[in-house]
């Protein structure tokens, strides 16, 4: 009996577990690659960061913010990515992990929130 109640169990789990894995894999795919946005006050000039494969990351013309990792989790049931890297800048380097609400994601476009500044990205 104990058998039967633990494979009865064993089933709804393991679905739930990969339908869980699963839509993260999906938010993943949608993050790779290239995203940018206007520079503020330079808006000719673009910046951002690149998402890699491999859960690695890099910055896009910011010499003094260096992105090296990236992942995704769940804040208050909302989607979010964060970023890690070293913050270069005054002859000192500081580790840093940034969380941005991710507001909407399409194919071209990002939208991320930190505390109450939202910025807008676009696929490069």
């Amino acid at each position: 009996m104990k058998k039967t109640i633990l494979c009865g169990l064993l089933l709804p789990i393991t679905t739930l577990v990969f339908i869980a894995c699963s839509g993260n894999s999906n938010l993943t795919n949608q993050l790779k690659g290239s995203w940018v946005a206007p520079i503020n006050g330079m808006p000719e000039q673009m910046e951002g960061f690149e998402l890699k494969d491999d859960g690695l990351a890099s910055s896009i013309n910011m010499a003094t913010l260096v992105y090296e990792k990236w992942e995704t989790i769940k804040v208050d049931n909302a989607d979010a990515l964060v970023l890690q890297g070293k913050s270069i800048g005054n002859g000192q380097t500081l580790s840093f992990a940034d969380t941005l609400k991710i507001d909407k994601i399409t194919e071209n476009s990002l939208i991320l929130t930190r505390d109450s500044y939202t910025r807008t990205y676009s696929k490069k």
